[in-house]
């Protein structure tokens, strides 16, 4: 099973257990929060503290909200290419580009994470890295899109 998929399965095992993880302060608050603000800017809790399926738990909620947030920049770059850019532009074949970049990021990142599977083992915390592997991926992308959305598309 691929690493940054195990806390997952992790979780699934959790519920069907029936041992109920408390949600994280950083995650209860970013509920509460309008859904814009929470999943435009996830707050990483720092470090997640109890037990191994609490800590799973947490990676796990704060990956979630970064792809959120990723998927939100996407789509508003894909809206802005979606109109006719200033002369000389080609916005169709920059979404093109983009698409194909999300396609290979997208997997650059598995194969990447991939890695910490192969090399770490069997060990507990597989997980754990697997996911912490994911998150430093996504929150470099997301940075990356924020300053392509800057740096190119705001008015």
């Amino acid at each position: 099973m691929n690493s940054w998929k195990r806390p997952i399965a992790g979780l699934l095992l959790s519920l069907s257990l029936g041992l109920a993880l408390e949600q994280p302060a950083w995650a209860q608050s970013q509920d509460s929060a309008e859904s814009e603000t929470a999943t435009d800017d996830p707050a990483w809790p720092g470090s997640c503290d109890g037990n191994t399926l609490e800590m799973a738990r947490c990676y796990v909620l704060y990956r979630e909200s970064l792809v959120e947030t990723e998927s939100g920049l996407l789509d508003r770059l894909y809206q802005a290419l979606a109109r006719s850019g200033p002369p000389g532009t080609d916005y169709a074949a920059a979404a093109a580009s983009l698409r194909a970049a999300e396609e290979h990021w997208q997997a650059y990142m598995r194969a990447d994470c991939d890695i910490v599977d192969s090399v770490f083992g069997a060990g507990t915390a597989l997980g754990l890295a697997g996911e912490d592997c994911v998150i430093r991926h996504y929150e470099s992308r997301i940075e990356d899109l924020r300053g392509l959305e800057s740096n190119y598309f705001q008015p």
